[in-house]
């Protein structure tokens, strides 16, 4: 988000340096269309990635050499995998992460500073324009019938506006008003106004309802408030409210003439007054002296301009250049698995090794190398090469509500063990997420792949560069933990041969059966069956296998009572999807205990 920020910024000064030019040359929509679509692109926090020729390569080299790196802008650490499963899914099968509150980084400090501003800016403001309406309301006087509302009901027929818009008559307001999303409501300062001031304060409201502009005012609040750190976005909203106004003057006074224009400047000068509750998401038929000035040069100004929709759609051009990840196309693919990897510049995957490298370090895999580097046999290489695109293709079958983007917006490759000799077998799958770039943290799967075809998978987790004694340790604690759940399982002679875990998305068979909610499913059931009674559920002492025929699973449980044996029945994902009821998913077909 900060990134963009400093991204659309350079565009937004370069509109305001050249906003007199802009004024001169396009009609004030044309100005309006072009602040919505900063506001638009300042929401969005994603960017494209496509490739260029080299010429456009050196552009953006430029451009990003003026803009701090992702790791000056302190991303927060989170884990690959474990993190994007909602609660309740089969993250709950592993034991959670301990949460260390004395070590927050920069970059989480960051992020939750720039989250409260955001959330208290946007309820400021929300807060702000509530209370105003109740102010307003409790000194308000409905209008009902009278030439008041015979003249608003001729007009709104006139403009072909259906709705029929309430008019309050309220003394704690200066100037005419529109105000509210989905109750839309005309407030008139309590004020003697003639017949043709009416008439012209009706026809600007209610090109304001017709044009929309309040939900146009609302996304420009949006945009300040994601931006609240950026003072250009703040200026944008000022100018974009005042075009706002230009634009509304310019559909009043379409095709009119001079003296329909003078006659409508002067009911703004007749009405013009210091303004002392300006109510913010709401129009107004007039407002500080100095953005009156602006209008009046707009209504005198008769000279044709242009809509500007070639420029607009130059900016649009611009801005998602701009914005966007660019590379230099390569001349030819090294490989049919490298071309999977179309996202990923060379320098990328150059620095994605070397931290690999750093995360090894010290380790029991410190040995281990990207295969493609390796001197292998024929083959050893092709083994190596379809396990990658195996497994790489699984994970790509992640719900796109779990997906993470691992494996498409960085590098990923398979190392093995260079000092090994004869037939390569297993290896680590490295990938990165997109808040590990840049912060010596890398992703790590061992696959087992005997069958290429079908890779199996044991997850190692998050590595740090430097810390490869950490991940011994990690590695060691995973495999004590495995020997655990075997032991547990020779005592109700089940043969984990023929299983797969389900702690995580990285598994092939939850993948592939869709099976994230497997632990809600089988709790709930056994909250019905009132086995609480004497099992109690802990996330540090639960475990889930499924059949790699897919047909059936078995959840282990531990307690201080005993171990517990829970077996569910697996059917197909898209008969799951029909069944309602998260807890009849995965039936239990049989449970089985042995005290301790």
């Amino acid at each position: 988000m900060l990134r963009l920020s400093l991204q659309m910024s350079i565009l937004l000064l370069l509109s305001f340096l050249g906003n007199k030019w802009l004024t001169r040359r396009f009609a004030a929509q044309a100005r309006c269309f072009l602040w919505m679509a900063f506001s638009i692109r300042l929401l969005i926090p994603a960017s494209l990635s496509f490739a260029l020729p080299s010429w456009g390569a050196e552009i953006q080299k430029a451009t990003e050499a003026a803009l701090p790196s992702a790791a000056q802008m302190g991303q927060a650490e989170a884990p690959a995998f474990v993190d994007v499963l909602p609660m309740g899914s089969t993250a709950g099968f592993a034991a959670p992460a301990e949460i260390s509150y004395g070590q927050i980084s920069a970059g989480e400090g960051i992020a939750l500073l720039w989250l409260i501003g955001a959330v208290c800016f946007l309820l400021a403001h929300v807060g702000i324009h509530v209370f105003h309406m109740r102010f307003l309301r409790a000194h308000s006087e409905i209008v009902c019938g009278g030439e008041q509302q015979a003249l608003l009901e001729q007009i709104r027929k006139e403009l072909h506006v259906r709705r029929n818009l309430p008019v309050w008559i309220c003394g704690k307001v200066d100037s005419p008003m529109l105000t509210g999303l989905f109750h839309p409501t005309l407030i008139l300062p309590r004020t003697e106004f003639s017949q043709e001031q009416r008439m012209f304060i009706f026809r600007h409201e209610l090109a304001h309802y017709k044009r929309r502009d309040l939900w146009t005012k609302w996304v420009f609040l949006l945009a300040q408030s994601v931006h609240w750190f950026n003072p250009l976005v703040h200026i944008l909203a000022k100018k974009a409210n005042l075009d706002l106004e230009n634009a509304c003057d310019d559909t009043v006074l379409k095709g009119k003439d001079r003296l329909y224009r003078k006659a409508y400047g002067t009911v703004l000068l007749d009405v013009l007054t210091n303004q002392t509750h300006a109510v913010p998401l709401s129009t107004h038929f007039i407002g500080r002296k100095e953005e009156m000035i602006g209008r009046f040069r707009n209504m005198i100004n008769t000279a044709p301009k242009k809509k500007g929709h070639g420029f607009l759609c130059c900016v649009l051009v611009g801005m998602v250049l701009l914005t966007s990840t660019l590379y230099p196309a390569p001349a030819q693919a090294v490989s049919a698995g490298a071309s999977s990897q179309p996202q990923s510049t060379p320098e990328e995957i150059a620095e994605t090794r070397a931290l690999l490298a750093e995360c090894l370090k010290g380790s029991m895999f410190e040995t281990y190398q990207p295969f493609r580097e390796l001197p292998l046999t024929d083959e050893n290489y092709q083994r190596c090469e379809q396990a990658e695109e195996s497994y790489r293709s699984l994970l790509e079958k992640v719900s796109p509500a779990m997906q993470t983007r691992e494996y498409t917006n960085h590098p990923f490759f398979l190392a093995v063990d260079s000092k090994k000799k004869g037939e390569i077998t297993s290896g680590l799958f490295c990938c990165q997420a997109d808040n590990q770039v840049d912060q010596g943290q890398i992703t790590l799967i061992e696959l087992e792949f005997s069958d290429p075809f079908h890779p199996e998978v044991f997850e190692i987790g998050t590595a740090f560069a430097c810390q490869g004694e950490q991940l011994n340790q990690r590695y060691f604690q995973r495999q004590s933990e495995k020997r655990h759940i075997q032991t547990i399982a020779e005592q109700f002679q089940i043969d984990l041969s023929q299983y797969e875990e389900a702690f995580s998305t990285v598994y092939p068979s939850v993948i592939q059966n869709q099976a994230y909610l497997l632990g809600g499913s089988i709790k709930k059931q056994l909250a019905q069956m009132g086995r609480y009674s004497f099992e109690k559920f802990s996330l540090n002492h639960t475990w889930a296998y499924i059949k790699k025929d897919h047909t059936e699973g078995v959840l282990f449980n531990q307690d201080g009572n005993g171990i517990y044996a829970h077996f569910f029945r697996m059917g197909a994902y898209t008969d799951r999807s029909k069944i309602s009821g998260e807890e009849n998913w995965y039936p239990i077909i049989e449970n089985r205990c042995i005290p301790q």
